[in-house]
């Protein structure tokens, strides 16, 4: 058991019936099947379908009834209009926890009455469903790519939101568990907040929902003192203890790259390199914001940067390695790779900000170039912005950034800072040093 209280069943199942299964590859109940089967799952499946043999060349099953077993998990992928009868079928065979995936479900009191009367768990309805990808589940409506797992767990009602993480994976976000609630007729928000909560797993919690629960607010202060959570809050009116408020969407995701994982944010002197003076003045100027200074040099690290700058330069930090000696990726990828280096061997140094302006002329393997300097310092932050990369350019460092665990942000210079100080704000918090995360934004 992963220590998820009460939505083990859900989440990490041992057998799953997906009722309403349906042979059609383009429906959704046809797609909860096959995202089983594409992330491997290692329960037992029964698909249920009066009319098929076999679903997604697994043995279907006409009724539950039929069923070798009582599954852990039913997942209803049928209209709303057939839902409760199916609810007292599922009482009568013994299953205990149900997803409702349907829209159309008229008398939504109805399911929360029978929930209380029968004690058996709803999820539901109109919910994609759940995503587990540490221990690769899925009962989604929508497709989920075989993602490698990572630390941030996302609690919504919105099924479109919570169903993005293929396009926020590209950006370097290590999903874990998704729980997408619906309409929450008997699992609320808070029960799923603690699940997360007391997931292991679970390294950074992202919800945005309306809360119908009075105690949910509370529930998030009581969450952020186990481990971090963000908050979107599109009104910003929104203060919580302990609770990293933000009120655009994208936000969530680009201050949880820098919680998950290996790194250990613990100060704000920053080192910062760039090819562009214009590009250093918007990142010094989101660093004031955002409560961050530029560290002081040591004598040796001023040497080592000496090296690789033109002999003009005076000031060492921030680092404008431009212009070099040529046009070749041989020699911009030397002076970003010496600079960078440079900085976070530092001890002065607690994070390094390296501003990558590169068009194919002088694009360099930036896997081999940053390796050592990840290697050996592998909880030291060491944060990319790519700016103004060309388009083929642009998804070849993608993937060398992803290849290295580096965190890095597309063509916003001022967003490093503001996450990398909503980090520093919430370690600080914990320690007692201040009283309240600001909000963002």
């Amino acid at each position: 058991m992963s220590g998820m209280i009460h939505l083990e069943p859900f989440l990490n199942p041992v057998s799953v019936a997906i009722l309403g299964a349906s042979r059609n590859p383009r429906s959704f109940s046809y797609r909860i099947v096959k995202n089983m089967l594409d992330l491997g799952f290692k329960g037992r499946i029964y698909p249920i379908n009066p009319n098929a043999d076999s679903i997604a060349g697994i043995k279907a099953y006409r009724s539950l009834s039929d069923l070798p077993e009582p599954p852990d998990l039913l997942v209803l992928g049928l209209s709303g209009e057939y839902v409760m009868g199916v609810l007292r079928e599922a009482e009568r065979a013994g299953i205990r926890n149900v997803i409702i995936t349907a829209p159309d479900v008229v008398d939504k009191d109805e399911i929360t009455d029978f929930a209380r009367r029968s004690g058996i768990r709803i999820l539901g309805p109109s919910t994609i469903g759940v995503i587990n990808l540490k221990d690769r589940f899925a009962a989604c409506v929508l497709p989920v790519r075989d993602l490698k797992a990572g630390g941030v767990s996302f609690l919504a009602q919105s099924g479109g939101l919570s169903g993005g993480l293929g396009w926020w994976r590209a950006e370097g976000i290590g999903f874990n568990k998704i729980i997408c609630l619906g309409e929450g007729c008997d699992i609320g928000e808070v029960e799923a907040l603690r699940a997360l909560a007391s997931d292991p797993a679970t390294e950074v919690i992202l919800v945005y929902l309306d809360p119908k629960d009075p105690d949910f607010y509370r529930e998030l202060e009581t969450t952020a003192l186990k481990k971090p959570v963000i908050f979107l809050d599109p009104s910003g009116k929104v203060s919580l203890e302990g609770v990293i408020v933000v009120k655009r969407y994208y936000e969530l995701f680009e201050i949880a790259k820098l919680f998950e994982g290996r790194l250990r944010i613990d100060g704000n002197r920053i080192g910062v390199v760039s090819v562009s003076s214009g590009s250093i003045s918007v990142v010094l100027e989101s660093m004031k914001k955002n409560g961050l200074v530029l560290a002081e040099l040591t004598e040796e690290t001023i040497r080592r940067l000496r090296a690789v700058a033109n002999p003009w330069i005076s000031s060492f930090n921030p680092m404008d390695i431009w212009p070099p000696v040529e046009l070749s990726g041989e020699d911009v990828g030397y002076r970003y790779t010496e600079s960078a280096a440079a900085l976070m061997d530092d001890p002065g140094v607690d994070g390094v900000i390296v501003i990558l302006e590169l068009m194919e002329e002088i694009e360099f393997d930036l896997e081999k170039s940053f390796r050592s300097i990840v290697a050996s310092h592998p909880h030291k932050p060491l944060i990319i912005v790519c700016w103004q990369i060309e388009e083929g350019v642009l998804e070849r460092v993608r993937r060398e950034l992803l290849a290295l665990d580096i965190p890095f942000y597309i063509n916003e210079l001022e967003r490093p800072a503001e996450a990398y100080a909503a980090v520093l704000r919430y370690g600080a918090w914990k320690e007692g040093r201040v009283p309240v995360p600001a909000v963002t934004g």
